[in-house]
């Protein structure tokens, strides 16, 4: 997810939600940093997970090297 120069308007307005459901949601700037960070981290984790599966340790640490670079 690239929110490059996004507006608070332009995030709220692409599911359809009001900009006063977002700020209910978002307190400060760094709520929604966070939020998107831990998205993020989320699906990095499920596609490592996925990506490495039956394979052995060094072989994971090398995927992760990978996917890192």
């Amino acid at each position: 997810m690239v929110l490059k120069n996004a507006r608070v308007e332009d995030i709220a307005a692409k599911p359809a939600k009001p900009v006063a459901l977002f700020y209910a949601n978002f307190q400060r700037q760094e709520d929604v940093f966070f939020a998107i960070f831990e998205e993020e981290l989320d699906h990095d984790i499920r596609e490592l997970r996925q990506s490495t599966a039956g394979l052995d340790l060094e072989e994971r640490l090398h995927a992760l090297a990978q996917y890192l670079e």
